[in-house]
């Protein structure tokens, strides 16, 4: 089971998403459930133009097939939880400057829990 809600909006001028996820593995015994939640303010579309998000994750061992991840929070698979703060600049109309930075906790069903930071610099080219 997956529920998955967001909603857009212009506050001050800015647009603004508010988003939600939550998945349930009905087929698993216990660590089944992960949910994620987070806010996305501006949009590096137009040259001279930002973004920034936030989203906090917890995605528990069996909530979901591990290959199917996203390969950057926790390095990929399941049993993680944690913070991504992500940016962007626009340099240009096709062209913009981000970042994510990944803060998460990894193997923590295992019982082996670990810290796990990841930094990302990207350019980004449209064309």
């Amino acid at each position: 089971l997956q529920i998955f809600a967001d909603v857009g909006f212009e506050l001050a001028g800015l647009p603004m998403t508010i988003f939600s996820d939550y998945v349930n593995n009905s087929d698993a015994d216990e660590f089944d459930t992960g949910w994620a939640a987070g806010l996305v303010v501006g949009a590096a579309k137009a040259k001279g133009t930002w973004e920034a998000s936030y989203a906090y994750q917890d995605l528990e061992a069996d909530a979901v097939f591990a290959a199917l991840t996203d390969s950057d929070f926790g390095g990929g698979g399941t049993d993680n939880s944690g913070h991504v703060l992500r940016g962007a600049y626009a340099l240009g109309d096709r062209w913009n400057l981000a970042f994510s930075y990944f803060i998460n906790t990894i193997n923590e069903n295992a019982g082996n829990k670990q810290d796990y930071d990841r930094l990302q610099l990207n350019m980004n080219f449209k064309y």
